[in-house]
This record gives structure tokens, sequence and C-alpha cells, in this order.
């Protein structure tokens, strides 16, 4: 799959991208538990979208890598389209 195909609501997408921008790495207080949350921008020949890491994947990242996303879900937050990992899914540095 490339990134281009990528519209809300899809579920379980593999493909491979490169990291373009990494935004710092936030923290947060959700029902009395801590996490992290970080968006980085990802790209391929086709386009360019928002990765959201969350937790144990915030920080892994670094502008130029190179990875490949298996069990990837979308949606729309603010108007914009998200990438997310899900629990079964997975981030590797190609």
């Amino acid at each position: 799959m490339q990134i281009k195909d990528l519209k809300e609501g899809v579920r379980n997408a593999d493909f491979e991208a490169e990291v373009s921008e990494v935004k710092e790495e936030r923290t947060f207080n959700k029902f009395g538990k801590e996490g992290k949350i970080q968006e980085v921008t990802i790209k391929d020949d086709s386009g360019e979208t928002t990765l959201v890491l969350w937790n144990e994947n915030a920080g892994t990242l670094n502008v130029g890598d190179k990875i490949k996303v298996t069990g990837a879900y979308t949606k729309e937050f603010r108007g914009n389209l998200q990438v997310h990992v899900s629990r079964q899914g997975s981030i590797e540095k190609q």
C-alpha cells in the first residue's frame, strides 16, 4: 500500500515510508495513567501523512529513518488524517 491510498477508516494497512519530520514527544495523563505521544511526518513517492507514535514507540524514530509499518489504521483528528499502529501491529526500521 502507498500513502496516497490511506483514507479515513482504513484498517490493517501495511506500507513502507521514510520519516521526514519529527515533532517533540509529549506526555499526557488520562484516567490517572501517564503516557507518551509523538507525531512524525512520513512520506513515500505518492505523498505524505502523519504517523502517531504512542508510549513505547514515541521517541524511537529520527528524520531519514526508513520504516516498515504493519497493522496500521487511519482516523481523522481535527480535520487531518492520522495513521496509528494497532496493538498487533509494528514499526520496524529498515
